[in-house]
């Protein structure tokens, strides 16, 4: 079943007199417990596409289903589907995302951040969101971090905080948009060995990702996006060593 699906998304940011078309009807479906990752030169629309996926930004046309209900179908900009709102955003619970540069907020602690949504969002007694927080800190690593505050981390430690606040919301799908595009390869891999474990207890996982070995490691299926398109979508084995389009092969420097 797919957990995510979208269907000919399109989406056209205007400036001015100028326009760039970001998605150009992008159709693309994650199963359940499967990691599909996208990759392409910047610019192509990735972050785009995830964003629009978690509806943090508005698409002009397409359709999206979580877990295989309709929640987006969009005609100039405007969603046709009535969905109640609560019933939409309980739907969009369920997808956590990891931004590229932490969004902690630097007035509270490790362990103040993580318990925020689950507290005021999910509605857990301070005690409970206060366990699970320092329960997924240990899974990242980081439970020995709780008191410090954002300014006293390495950018590692600070992405981890930022999965594992993601994650004590118990989402069913996890969204990271380049992760490691900040951190120099040694914290970069500190970040990537938390979503492998993630990859491999099962998690439902779309990753926007420029680390190539990493995404032939984690990827069930891959992903290549340019100016808005998906080219391809293969194995990482096929992708990697035979891939079907020319500009895939560009990219990735394969002759």
């Amino acid at each position: 079943m797919s957990v995510i699906k979208t269907v000919s998304l399109c989406k056209t940011f205007h400036a001015g007199r100028q326009s760039v078309r970001a998605l150009k009807n992008i159709s693309l479906s994650v199963e359940r417990g499967e990691v599909v990752c996208v990759i392409g030169p910047s610019g192509a629309g990735k972050t785009t596409l995830l964003r629009a996926v978690k509806n943090l930004l508005p698409v002009d046309e397409g359709k999206i289903y979580i877990d295989d209900k309709l929640l987006f179908d969009c005609r100039n900009g405007v969603n046709a589907v009535k969905t109640r709102r609560k019933e939409r955003n309980k739907i969009l619970l369920e997808i956590g995302m990891v931004f590229q540069n932490f969004n902690l907020f630097p007035h509270k602690t490790v362990l103040e951040n993580l318990t925020l949504a689950p507290i005021h969002v999910r509605k857990l007694p301070p005690a409970q969101a206060r366990a699970k927080s320092l329960q997924f800190l240990e899974r990242v690593g980081l439970g020995d971090k709780k008191d410090a505050y954002p300014s006293q981390l390495s950018g590692g430690q600070k992405q981890r905080a930022a999965i594992a606040r993601a994650l004590v919301m118990e989402p069913e799908i996890m969204l990271f948009d380049e992760p490691t595009s900040s951190l120099d390869p040694e914290l970069a891999g500190e970040v990537l060995a938390v979503i492998k474990q993630l990859a491999a207890a099962g998690m439902t996982m779309l990753v926007v990702s420029h680390e190539m070995g990493f995404v032939r490691d984690v990827a069930d299926r891959v992903a290549f996006m340019c100016e808005g398109s998906i080219l391809e979508t293969a194995s990482p084995e096929q992708l990697f060593t035979s891939p079907a389009h020319d500009r895939t092969r560009q990219f990735l420097n394969i002759n």
